[in-house]
């Protein structure tokens, strides 16, 4: 998650849609979805300000970098919003509606837009202010410091559920698009949009399919954040390498499955924050590549070795 790059576009576009729906006659609607992402956004500020003073009983305070990038995320979504709204309230008051067309087609388009960037947008500030503070260590200890088994049951099923939810919103905007047009057009039109539909449907359900498995494990995910699995790993020297089943940490997880940060006998020795992960495991394949736990001390529990790249300790974890 970068807040101050990826965010503040997903901000920037909320904004614009929000502007384009009220120019466009759908001022009420663009009011309202502005007050929704403000409501929700404040919700999880809310509960992030919760996760930061459970933080701070214990000890935890918000490092610089992490409070700097607070203040940004917090204009972001103040700044969306109430762009959104006074754009929406001025063109409600004096009429302004240059963009008020007859064809369905821009009216889908800019509703489109809105609906996909809100969903996105809403979901990283489900990343930064629900996910982040607990596997960062912020609200208290991190997955690296705590390993008992279940301890991150509720953490990992909503990492998977909003990023789920938000990609399938972003798909069915895709395919809705053209659905609602051979909803309202006539002729020959009416079986070119639908086989537009159907394309994007097929396409977009083979592309983004982890969602659906992503969906499941919200449920019953097959492993958690701060697990350890086996993976494959390349072993040095020349010509043909051989592979080696290793212990791997499991850093995050998202549709497209969990990613991993290589232990060498079950310790993390290598550089400190030097790379976010050293791969990713599919999530149709986590349930095989999990590892027994073992009766081993969490990998963190005598300090910080680096293992966990969203770690309170790494200023460049959001950059």
């Amino acid at each position: 998650m970068e807040p101050r790059y990826s965010m503040s576009a997903f901000a920037a576009v909320v904004a614009v849609a929000l502007a384009l729906l009220s120019l466009a006659g759908f001022a009420e609607a663009a009011a309202w979805t502005a007050v929704g992402v403000f409501a929700v956004s404040a919700a999880l500020f809310a509960e992030s300000l919760r996760l930061l003073a459970n933080g701070r009983r214990v000890g935890r305070e918000s490092p610089p970098h992490r409070q700097r990038l607070d203040r940004i995320v917090v204009i972001q979504w103040v700044g969306s919003s109430f762009t959104g709204l006074l754009v929406a309230l001025a063109c409600a008051h004096w009429g302004v509606e240059p963009l008020t067309t007859t064809h369905q087609l821009v009216d889908a388009l800019l509703i489109g837009l809105c609906a996909g960037s809100v969903g996105v947008f809403l979901s990283s500030l489900v990343d930064w202010y629900v996910i982040l503070p607990k596997v960062s260590g912020l609200s208290g200890p991190a997955p690296c410091e705590l390993a008992e088994s279940g301890a991150w049951k509720y953490t990992t099923c909503i990492w998977y559920f909003h990023r789920a939810l938000a990609t399938a919103l972003v798909y069915l905007v895709v395919i809705g698009i053209p659905s609602y047009m051979s909803n309202v057009t006539s002729g020959q039109e009416i079986y070119a949009w639908a086989a537009l539909a159907t394309i994007l449907a097929v396409l977009g359900g083979y592309i983004l399919r982890g969602m659906f498995v992503a969906v499941w494990f919200f449920l019953k995910p097959p492993v958690l954040v701060g697990d350890q699995i086996f993976v494959q790993v390349p072993q040095e020297g020349d010509g043909d390498v051989e592979m080696r089943r290793q212990r791997a940490y499991v850093l995050d997880v998202s549709i497209q499955g969990a990613g991993y940060k290589i232990l060498d006998a079950g310790r993390y020795v290598r550089g400190k924050f030097t790379d976010k992960s050293d791969g990713n495991v599919p999530n149709h394949k986590l349930a095989a590549a999990k590892a027994v736990r073992n009766s081993d001390p969490p990998i963190c529990a005598q300090g910080c070795t680096g293992v966990n790249w969203y770690c309170r300790c790494n200023p460049k974890a959001y950059d």
